[in-house]
């Protein structure tokens, strides 16, 4: 395969991460009524879901991407690349009226993005399990 071919395909890979996190920041352009009104389910603030689903669908997307892109462990560089948009995200929010930094969001971002990889690994080992169980080893 040719590198700029090679080069397409990778950028396929890094789609859903760019277009979520596309939807992140269109959540935290949100007020927080706005978001209330949008999703009144997962506006539990105490328990911040939202957070933690948004940043669990990010750290799958970032695995996924980096683990089909480049050599080496996937798993603390998915962390980190969620890590650091939610840090953008919540200085974003700094400018969005009745939004402000919180570093309880941020917490669940990095605990969404934690839980997401950690589910991967979790799927990749059942997997390996169960063929190993199908070749009767």
């Amino acid at each position: 395969m040719s590198k700029t071919r090679q080069s397409r395909c990778s950028v396929v890979y890094w789609v859903p991460v760019v277009l979520w996190m596309g939807v992140i920041f269109y959540f935290s352009s949100r007020t927080s009524g706005e978001l209330g009104d949008l999703l009144p389910l997962v506006l539990l603030p105490e328990l911040q879901w939202g957070h933690l689903g948004e940043y669990l669908i990010l750290g799958v997307f970032s695995y996924f991407a980096l683990s089909r892109t480049v050599r080496g462990n996937p798993n603390l560089w998915a962390i980190l690349i969620c890590l650091a948009y939610g840090v953008t995200d919540e200085w974003h929010q700094s400018f969005v009226p009745t939004r402000a930094v919180e570093g309880g969001d941020l917490i669940m971002d990095l605990v969404g993005a934690i839980i997401g990889v950690v589910l991967i690994l979790l799927w990749k080992r059942i997997r390996s399990l169960k063929r190993l169980e199908e070749s009767g080893c």
